[in-house]
This record gives structure tokens, sequence and C-alpha cells, in this order.
């Protein structure tokens, strides 16, 4: 709390510092959902990137995330691809628990074994798994048997003491799942964040589609105020986004950024690197601010969970952000 406090102190004075990071610690995947940008030329530049980078080792890895943790970083997200094929997860993992991070495990659960969870519970507070429907629809966009695997790695994660959230992705093929989903889910997880679909642009709602999405998230909030991590505004701004206006509430560089695999400094998911983070990552957030307008204008903006939950909370009261639970 004492550190979240002098974060929000620094942000109110005008000298941010950043409080979350996310590291995409691989761009491989057991998996290949159709709509994500990692894996299947969706036409985003996510993909010809992600083609490209090359993760680094684990020495190299532990030294980003404790220069991370020098930064500032309170919250990190360790995501992929699937973070779970690297083997050596873990002991990176550990270098930012050690460093008094919350550390957070974005995950798609199939890999997840009794023993594999022991060892995750030991260096991971939360776990955000993704699930995209009930078993037909989230099968038919992520693969046969998903639904089951993925169902066993939250049980087996939430038994070892984790806090266990899913991450629901709103695509035109599942928006009609998300009451079936929370219903299902309401004594199985500890919360659900529901994020519109971005840099795949065939799989966005449209139209009256969009009007349904807007008119289940109110409701379903409404009806599951806790279990539901969304906020009003940020239920709202996936509303604007979906009808194709420019939704830009992010903070870059300023209380966020990322590195991708290959220790790519950027300010979010999306590929705009500023410079390898290689003991400079101060020389780098202020060239990242510099060219934030230049990153606004490629990206087209997002609603992106991670990024507009941390940026509102800031700029919000200090009793609400030490009050509210901060997970992507």
């Amino acid at each position: 709390m004492l550190r979240v406090g002098k974060s929000y102190l620094r942000y109110r004075a005008g000298r941010p510092s950043p409080v979350f990071c996310n590291y995409f610690i691989t761009v491989r995947c057991n998996l290949s959902c159709s709509y994500c940008p990692v894996r299947n030329p969706t036409g985003s530049p996510i993909f010809p990137f992600c083609r490209r980078t090359r993760e680094v080792g684990t020495e190299e890895a532990k030294r980003m995330v404790a220069e991370a943790a020098e930064l500032g970083v309170l919250w990190m997200s360790f995501s992929g691809g699937e973070p779970l094929l690297r083997e050596d997860l873990e002991e990176v993992a550990g270098e930012g628990r050690e460093r008094g991070m919350v550390t957070i495990l974005d995950t798609n659960a199939t890999l997840v074994t009794e023993r594999r969870a022991k060892s995750l519970a030991r260096v991971f507070e939360v776990a955000v798994v993704s699930l995209q429907g009930m078993e037909e629809v989230n099968d038919a966009m992520r693969g046969k048997g998903v639904f089951r695997r993925t169902l066993r790695g939250m049980e087996l994660l939430r038994e070892e003491g984790m806090q266990v959230g899913v991450n629901f992705i709103i695509t035109r093929h599942n928006y009609g799942e998300m009451g079936k989903v929370v219903e299902f889910l309401r004594e199985r997880v500890d919360s659900i964040v529901f994020n519109p679909v971005c840099q795949a642009e065939a799989f966005r709602p449209r139209g009256r589609e969009v009007e349904e999405v807007e008119r289940n998230l109110l409701r379903l909030k409404r009806e599951n105020p806790r279990l539901i991590y969304n906020s009003l505004q940020h239920l709202k701004a996936i509303g604007r986004y979906l009808r194709g206006e420019r939704v830009v509430e992010c903070e870059p560089f300023d209380l966020h950024f990322s590195l991708a695999p290959g220790g790519e400094l950027c300010g979010c998911f999306y590929p705009f690197p500023v410079g390898r983070l290689e003991g400079n990552g101060r020389e780098l957030l202020e060239r990242g601010r510099r060219m934030r307008e230049r990153l606004f204008r490629e990206c087209g903006g997002c609603a992106n969970s991670s990024y507009f939950h941390v940026s509102h909370l800031f700029r919000g009261p200090l009793p609400t952000l030490l009050l509210r639970r901060f997970s992507p």
C-alpha cells in the first residue's frame, strides 16, 4: 500500500513512473486461436513483429525484470504466447516477486498440471485465464478439447491458493455467450474481465451486435458487481470502441509499458518499440513520451482493460486506488 501511495503522489506531482508492465515472455503457444494477432495474420502489425522477435534467455530475462522493478513497476504480468512453454518461467517471475512486485500469470491454463500448479503458486499471486465461451463456441475458436483442459487448469491453480480470473475476449462469434459464461463461472473463479477483440477487424461485432454487447455488459455488471472486474467507465469504453470511436484512455511510458520477448520496450502490446531494455530504462521511457502522439496515430486506440484501468485508477482519488484490487 505504501508503494502504491508513493507512486500515486509522484503521478499527481507530474513525475510519473510506470507501475504496470506486461512482459510478453514468449510468442510461442500450444494453441492458435483464430482471433489472436500474435499467432495469426489478422492484418495487425503485431503478427510480423512477433515473427521477427527472439526471446532472451533466463539470466537476461531476470535482469529485465529487475530493471522494471527499479523503474517503479508494482504489477507485472507474464504473458505470451503461452508463458508456461518457458520452463524457466517460475525462476524469471520469482525475480519480480522477490523485488516486491505483484506477479500475474496470463495463460490459457491448458498446460497446468498438479506439479506445475504448485510451482506456479509459489511465485504468482494471480492467474488470468483466457476463456471465450462455453465448450462448443470456445473450442470452435481455440481448438477441440481446450475448454475442458482450461477448466481443469483453473481448478488446479485455485486448489493451490491462487486467485483466478477469466479474460473473455468479445468477438462477433461469441458475444452471445457472455451471460452463459458468467453464470457458469460464478462459483468457479474470483473475477471475470471483458475485453473487446483488438487488432483483428474481421472478428469485431458490428451494428446491432454492438448494441447487444453494450446492453448485456451493463446488465451483467449490475447483476454481478463484484465478480465482473470491469468498471462502468471501461464497459462504456468497450461500446465506444466497437462502434468505431477512437478510444485513447491510457498513459504509455508514464504509467505502463510492455516488454517484448527480445527485450524491446513498448508502451503497450502494440509493436512500437523505442529501444531495447539494457540498463537504459529511464532514457527509453523519456524517448517513448516524446513519441507518444505518433504511437496513438499508429495504433488507433483500443479499450484494453489493463491499460485503461491502471490509468483511471491513478486519475481518481487515492482511496479508490487503495481499495480497488488491480488485475489485468
